[in-house]
């Protein structure tokens, strides 16, 4: 009897045992598995909205003592822009930069941005957006998804061909390359005609004439060489936008606690590197361009405030079209105001 009863403890330590192993085993494994996050940009590896990511990836590999690596897939080479949601979503990529304009009707409150005068500087879009973001009103169109970051960019201005604007007249009938949404009724609102082409489309098509000009950021205007094939740049912030690097929440909950402390404290260390190199780049930028040849100047207060008044229907437009939709418009757009009162 006492044989089998030795017996039996012995078996009932050696399952003990055994399982103790592989729970030490697992949980070892658990603070040693390696991660691989691929990073899908639709941009070249030099251009500003890389900046800050490759200074990150390399920040993470080396707080993570190797456990997490990222490789970057820059200028679409793992799939276009407007395809990169998808992309996350999927698993195709882990990380990834999205120009929220390139997805709509997904971020549609964050959209406001893109409403004329809304965003005269990047500071003042970053503080909207933060005012937005933490009050819950961007809750609904970023569930699914992890924000690691955003960046606001410099505002859009125009760039045109052979024509020099002075006043909203001078825009009736140019034909204006525009992002689709709602710098178009923008540009309606102010007489001009606008267009939607390819990125890869466009220094031809001012070469051609197939377009009279554009709005864009001006690191662009200059990446693209832009230069070439326009003769004016009008400073006048019609339009913001924003970028934001993104990763799907189910991916951001399968990370161990300890990946995910680094990341987060990266994350708002990399956020405020964009915005030293984008302000270093932007103080360079009105000599640059002046550098081109091209005849840069900026519209009279008083025309600034004709455009201004022509397109206020945009605005309340879009607030009207987002409370249809069952989000916050007014409230956006209430918000919006306040921030601009305060940095007058």
């Amino acid at each position: 009897m006492k044989a089998k009863n030795g017996a039996k403890q012995t078996v009932i330590v050696f399952v003990l045992a055994v399982l103790t192993a592989m729970s030490f085993s697992g949980s070892v494994n658990a603070q040693t598995k390696s991660f691989e996050f691929k990073y899908a940009s639709p941009y070249p590896q030099r251009e500003i909205n890389n900046h800050a990511p490759a200074l990150w990836a390399d920040a993470l590999e080396k707080r993570t003592g190797g456990r997490v690596k990222v490789t970057p897939y820059y200028s679409e080479t793992l799939g276009k822009g407007p395809e990169m949601l998808h992309m996350l979503k999927t698993g195709i990529c882990d990380v990834a930069m999205l120009n929220y304009p390139m997805f709509p009707g997904v971020f549609q409150v964050t959209d406001i941005l893109s409403l004329p005068f809304f965003v005269p500087n990047r500071y003042i879009g970053e503080e909207l957006i933060y005012s937005l973001y933490y009050r819950g009103l961007l809750e609904k169109e970023y569930s699914g998804l992890k924000l690691l970051w955003y960046h606001v960019n410099t505002p859009a201005n125009f760039m045109l061909r052979n024509k020099k604007v002075t006043k909203m007249e001078d825009l009736k009938g140019l034909k204006i390359r525009v992002f689709p949404g709602t710098p178009i009724k923008t540009l309606k609102a102010l007489g001009a005609t606008p267009i939607t082409i390819p990125t890869t489309e466009v220094y031809t098509a001012l070469e051609r004439g197939t377009v009279d000009g554009l709005i864009t950021m001006p690191d662009w205007f200059l990446a693209a060489k832009l230069h070439e094939v326009t003769k004016y740049y009008l400073w006048v912030p019609i339009a913001g936008g924003m970028h934001m690097l993104m990763m799907s929440q189910e991916k951001w909950n399968s990370l161990p606690p300890e990946i995910q402390t680094i990341m987060e404290e990266l994350n708002g260390k990399a956020k405020y590197q964009f915005l030293e190199e984008a302000d270093r780049r932007d103080s360079e930028m009105p000599t640059q361009v002046k550098a081109t040849k091209v005849d840069s100047y900026s519209l009279s207060g008083s025309e600034v405030s004709r455009w201004q008044k022509a397109t206020q229907g945009v605005v309340d437009e879009w607030a009207s079209e987002m409370e249809a939709k069952g989000l916050p418009g007014r409230e956006a757009v209430k918000v919006a105001k306040q921030v601009l009162e305060r940095f007058k």
